[in-house]
């Protein structure tokens, strides 16, 4: 399943067992908005500051869509802005197709996070938020890849983090993550 517009305002918190679970909502709405265009192609659709540039192309939507805009959604939720912040849409789109394409023009490069930027994040965090909002969507990691590292983060961080008791019975949604 890809998504296609996934952000900040389509992930619901949900507190379940004494733990906060993300769930992404508004589902449907790219293949309502695919489904109502009858030009050539269906403009993109979607938020700018989280749309991938295969995405801003007008490309065929591929999970790697879906990881960019989740590294777009990571780097809001520990810098309180979005990874292009301060410019346009049409600025955004600019820039990241003139990143993306090779052209060397005076438009912005999407600056890498740094551990040193946001303090106390865990240590892993910022290369695999960098590597999902790789322009080249071949480079980006797969969803196994990321659900990977970020396990490991965890574990880094809290090495009995399953073994609590609020964590008990989560294998499920693991493996839901997982299967996805």
């Amino acid at each position: 399943m890809i998504y296609g517009d996934l952000k900040p305002q389509n992930v619901l918190t949900v507190a379940s067992a004494g733990v906060t679970l993300c769930k992404i909502s508004d589902f449907g709405l790219k293949r309502y908005l695919a489904a109502a265009w009858s030009g050539p192609r269906p403009p993109p659709a979607g938020s700018f500051e989280y749309m991938s540039p295969e995405q801003m192309d007008g490309k065929p939507l591929t999970p790697a869509c879906d990881i960019y805009a989740f590294g777009g959604l990571i780097y809001f939720m520990v810098t309180g802005r979005h990874p292009w912040s301060g410019l346009t849409a049409r600025e955004i789109s600019t820039a990241v197709m003139a990143v993306s394409s090779g052209s060397i023009l005076s438009h912005p490069k999407l600056p890498p996070l740094s551990q040193a930027e946001v303090k106390g994040l865990p240590t892993g965090l910022c290369e695999l938020l960098n590597d999902c909002l790789l322009l080249d969507s071949s480079k980006r990691p797969t969803l196994m890849a990321v659900w990977s590292r970020i396990h490991a983060i965890s574990f880094a961080v809290d090495p009995d983090l399953y073994q609590r008791d609020e964590f008990q019975g989560m294998t499920e949604h693991r493996d839901a993550v997982m299967m996805w």
